[in-house]
């Protein structure tokens, strides 16, 4: 618990902040768009391949945001990687339904879409699909991705 008795320093934290929220919406639209791409282009599943994508991304710009370390920051990037992948799942949803003529901004169909249930669904023990391969590996990645993300932005 040293970690947190370090000051914090304001003229650090804001950057990191900043470049946190920055990097989420960027990487989560710019990734989720290419998944929609690779996939309808290609027909190849590439999400867990993704999930490292922005990892590595949110891990380079937040660490490139501070002066001196504070365990705050690696904190910072993993909430900013869970919001990049929602924001990945979301944008491939909506184009994926646009393409396919399918009203994206109808009520019904906007809850299913933000509902981050759906997103985060590969967390959900309860679900018969929890220990298929596709399920594992997915959250397998996630952690993968999390812990870069927590290590590299040291």
């Amino acid at each position: 618990m040293k970690l947190f008795n370090k000051p914090i320093h304001r003229e650090d934290l804001l950057p990191v902040i900043q470049s946190g929220i920055f990097i989420a919406i960027v990487s989560g639209l710019l990734v989720g768009a290419i998944k929609l791409m690779v996939e309808e282009t290609f027909g190849l599943y590439l999400q867990l391949i993704f999930t490292v994508v922005i990892a590595f991304y949110i891990a380079r710009r937040i660490k490139n945001a501070y002066q001196e370390y504070h365990i705050v920051y690696s904190i910072i990037g993993i909430f900013a990687y869970i919001i990049a992948f929602y924001i990945m799942n979301v944008t491939y949803l909506i184009g994926f339904f646009f393409m396919r003529n399918i009203d994206v901004f109808s009520w019904e169909l906007l809850r299913i879409i933000l509902n981050p249930l759906y997103s985060f669904s590969f967390f959900d023990v309860r679900s018969p699909l929890f220990f298929e391969i596709e399920n594992i590996l997915e959250l397998i990645f996630f952690l993968v991705g999390s812990i870069y993300t927590f290590i590299k932005t040291k």
